[in-house]
This record gives C-alpha cells, sequence and structure tokens, in this order.
C-alpha cells in the first residue's frame, strides 16, 4: 500500500485539483490519502471522496504537518505533495516502477512548468558564480544552497523537490524531521532529503510530470522569503557543509549574491528591494 500525505492551509481550490489528479492515476495498487488540514477546510466534502481522511493540525509547522500525516499513514511508500500540484495521470505508477529497485530510497518527478532552456540557462550563468546554483542537477553547494535540477534525463541526485517526494517509509522513520524547519520555512526538503541520500539513492525521475502552479494564496514573499532563504542556507551550511576555506567564501559569496539582488530591485521595485534588505538584515542577526 501507499501513502499520499498533503500538507495544506486554505488552499481549497488548488487541493480539489490536486485530489482528482491523484483520482485519476493509471497506478491500481491500494493507496490512502490523508490530508492534513493546518487551515479550515471543508473536511465532509474531502472525506466523501474515495480513501481521502482529513487530520486537524493544531500546532503550526510544516514539518509538525508531516509528522503528523506520516504518524496517521499505513503504506510502506509515503508520497508527499504540495497541494498546488497536478499530477500527470501515470505520475504515480512510473515513481512505483523504480521502488521495484530496493537500493532506491526516494525519488522526485519533472515538474514541466519550471523554466527551462534558454531562461533557465541564464539564470544559472548568473547565479552560479555566487554559489546560488550550479550547473550541476541536483545537489548541494558547498555554500549550503541546493542547485535546481535543470535535466530531462533521468538521473540520481542528492535532494528532491518538497512539492513532489516519495519515500520508504523505513527510511523516514530512521532519519526523522529537523523541527528547526518550522522555524525557517525554506529548505525542510532538502535539508529531509539530503540525509536519506545518505542512506539510499535519490532518484530524479522524469517521466513521472506534474504541474506545480505555486498558488499565491499562503506562500511566504518578499522580506519574510529573502530571511528565511538566507536563513535556510546558513543553517544547511553549519549541518552538512564540511568548513573548508574553499566553502566559507562560497557561503559569503552567496550572502553576497543575495544582497546584490536586493540592491538591483530597487530601481525597478523600491518597495520589493527594501523588502528584500530588511529580511536579510533580520536573517544576519538571527544566524549570528
Amino acid at each position: 500500500m501507499i501513502s499520499i500525505i498533503i500538507c495544506t492551509k486554505d488552499r481549497e481550490e488548488d487541493l480539489k485539483r490536486c485530489i482528482e489528479s491523484i483520482n485519476t492515476q493509471t497506478y491500481r495498487g491500494k493507496k490512502e490519502i490523508i490530508i492534513v488540514d493546518g487551515g479550515n477546510l471543508d473536511r465532509k466534502s474531502l472525506q466523501n471522496r474515495n480513501s481521502v481522511k482529513v487530520v486537524k493540525q493544531t500546532s503550526r509547522g510544516l514539518v509538525k504537518a508531516r509528522k503528523l500525516g506520516l504518524e496517521k499513514s499505513h503504506g510502506d511508500i509515503i508520497f508527499f505533495f504540495d497541494d498546488d500540484v497536478i499530477l500527470e495521470n501515470d505520475y504515480i505508477e512510473n515513481i512505483m516502477k523504480n521502488f521495484d529497485d530496493d537500493k532506491i530510497g526516494g525519488q522526485t518527478g519533472y515538474i514541466v512548468n519550471r523554466p527551462r532552456g534558454l531562461k533557465q540557462a541564464l539564470k544559472t550563468l548568473l547565479l552560479t558564480p555566487f554559489f546560488l546554483d550550479s550547473f550541476k542537477n541536483g545537489t548541494l553547494i558547498g555554500s549550503g544552497k541546493a542547485s535546481d535540477i535543470k535535466t530531462d534525463r533521468k538521473m540520481y541526485v542528492a535532494w528532491l523537490s518538497g512539492c513532489n517526494m516519495s519515500y520508504r517509509r523505513g527510511i523516514l522513520n530512521k532519519i526523522g524531521f529537523d523541527d528547526f524547519f518550522d522555524t525557517v520555512w525554506q529548505g525542510e526538503d532538502v535539508d529531509l532529503s539530503y540525509r536519506a541520500g545518505r542512506k539510499s539513492f535519490l532518484l530524479f525521475e522524469p517521466s513521472a510530470k506534474l504541474i506545480h502552479t505555486e498558488s499565491g494564496k499562503n506562500r511566504i514573499k518578499g522580506g519574510k522569503w529573502m530571511y528565511n532563504l538566507v536563513c535556510s542556507i546558513n543553517y544547511m551550511f553549519k549541518k552538512h557543509i564540511e568548513k573548508t576555506l574553499s566553502n566559507k567564501i562560497k557561503r559569503a559569496m552567496a550572502f553576497a549574491g543575495l544582497l546584490t539582488i536586493s540592491v538591483f530591485y530597487a530601481p525597478i521595485n523600491p518597495r520589493i528591494s527594501k523588502a528584500y534588505l530588511e529580511g536579510f538584515s533580520r536573517a544576519m542577526k538571527f544566524s549570528g
């Protein structure tokens, strides 16, 4: 049996589209869908759908939500989806084929609406000198920042995207979750999967396709986005990266890059620039 866990807060229409895409999957094995509700969903309308169980989350935080969903689940394979994803109908089937290989501990799929081609290459080219991205796919850079998966080739990676990631239950039971990411809301997926990758192999499966709509509702932006990003990079550096002089320079360059981005926005959007700078400043004080 597989367990599908969706953590959500007041995105009912997004959630319904997500569940509909799960219910039309070609995968015919036994499954359960667990909705961890951190908001005010119409629980009755959702629970009337096939195999959907709604669990009320009483304490704030994505880590707490994932823990609660895992606790209430029964499957050997655990899928975590954001409530604003829409799966192609063979997503789960294509992921499950790979779990026949015992050495695979976790997987992520191909987000079809992410920028590709020239646009992605230009972004990577601009961010790489600051160690905020890399032309190597799905790695953890020496700065503490994860590099995007930019390929359509099946490959092993160092981390999985939190909007669509799946694990063997045994792996999650071994590594647990880090409560730090209930205070900083970025990087939780990278930390969890990076630690899982030390116990098994992680796979990017490009035939498992989905759309991530990135709903604007209840999404951190502006200064909060910058604050959480800086805190996350610093924490990941302290927790996972070897403290060589080279890596310390990479972290400093990453912070310089984020500061540059904040200043760059000043003539374009002074309000955004001010919010980024304030968020950056707060994060540096928090990170010590």
